[in-house]
């Protein structure tokens, strides 16, 4: 991947100093304070930046330029979980069925383009270690969430990112029902349909970092600067970016910055590189 297209006007990418992980770093001369006054990304914006930042990988992409892969990104899963007679199950209504958003049975049609993803993402980073897989949760009938796979292609091993850290304590449990049993169906749901593809599914990556209880509202734009993360360092492990994100999240609360902090200047960046 070209770094520099990747570059806005107060924005570089650079390596951390301690983890040597590729991120997006503020260009010097440029004040914290006046960016933090400008309005957070919405979730349109944050959906329009996660295509830009697709089509520039498509440009770049070796294996692109040769016809190896498709114009459209396929790398995501949106899963819907609905609680009924005192129980979660993942089910596949007639309107997303319509949409290609799932199939019957569930765990196979989700298995399938899970496989999807993971050739796609592969085309996109050739001899990629790291993966980045979106994954879309419908929780109950009024609820979204987003979280992330993040699978290695070497030791066949996948983990899912969740902004909250651990998930049955930090959602909005007044709007749910039953979250220790939610979270036992998403764990062993992911287990079967990763199992599908021969990989092993190996729990949550740092989840002694609840990056989003401060901003319940943001778990897109965590997942989405996970998922940059990733498609910046695709040789990296993904316990190292686990390591990485942990460090991030420690360095902010000993700094006294507010997790918010780290997100609104990543959101300001997708702003910058929608409109460069």
């Amino acid at each position: 991947m070209n770094i520099r297209v990747l570059e806005t006007a107060q924005f570089y990418i650079r390596p951390s100093r301690s983890h040597k992980v590729l991120d997006v770093r503020l260009r010097e001369g440029i004040s914290h304070t006046t960016l933090l006054r400008r309005p957070l990304a919405s979730i349109s914006v944050r959906l329009a930046a996660e295509q830009r930042l697709h089509e520039l990988y498509i440009q770049s992409s070796a294996a692109c330029r040769r016809g190896r892969c498709s114009v459209k990104s396929i790398s995501s899963l949106y899963i819907t979980i609905r609680y009924t007679n005192g129980h979660w199950n993942i089910v596949c209504d007639p309107q997303e069925k319509q949409l290609g958003l799932c199939g019957v049975p569930p765990l196979d049609y989700f298995a399938k383009q899970l496989r999807l993803a993971l050739r796609e993402a592969s085309n996109l980073h050739e001899g990629g270690r790291c993966i980045a897989i979106h994954l879309a949760l419908s929780l109950g009938n009024t609820e979204t969430h987003a979280n992330t796979l993040l699978i290695d292609t070497k030791t066949k091993h996948a983990w899912r990112f969740e902004p909250l850290g651990n998930f049955i304590y930090g959602f909005r449990s007044s709007l749910l029902q039953n979250l220790t049993q939610l979270n036992h169906v998403i764990e062993i749901s992911l287990r079967d349909i990763i199992a599908h593809i021969g990989y092993q599914y190996r729990g949550k990556l740092s989840t002694s970092s609840p990056f989003q209880d401060d901003n319940p509202d943001l778990c897109y734009l965590w997942t989405t600067w996970v998922e940059f993360l990733a498609a910046l360092n695709p040789q990296l492990p993904p316990l190292k970016l686990g390591k990485y994100l942990d460090y991030r999240y420690q360095h902010s609360i000993t700094q006294g910055r507010p997790r918010r902090q780290m997100i609104l200047l990543f959101s300001h960046y997708l702003q910058d590189l929608l409109h460069q």
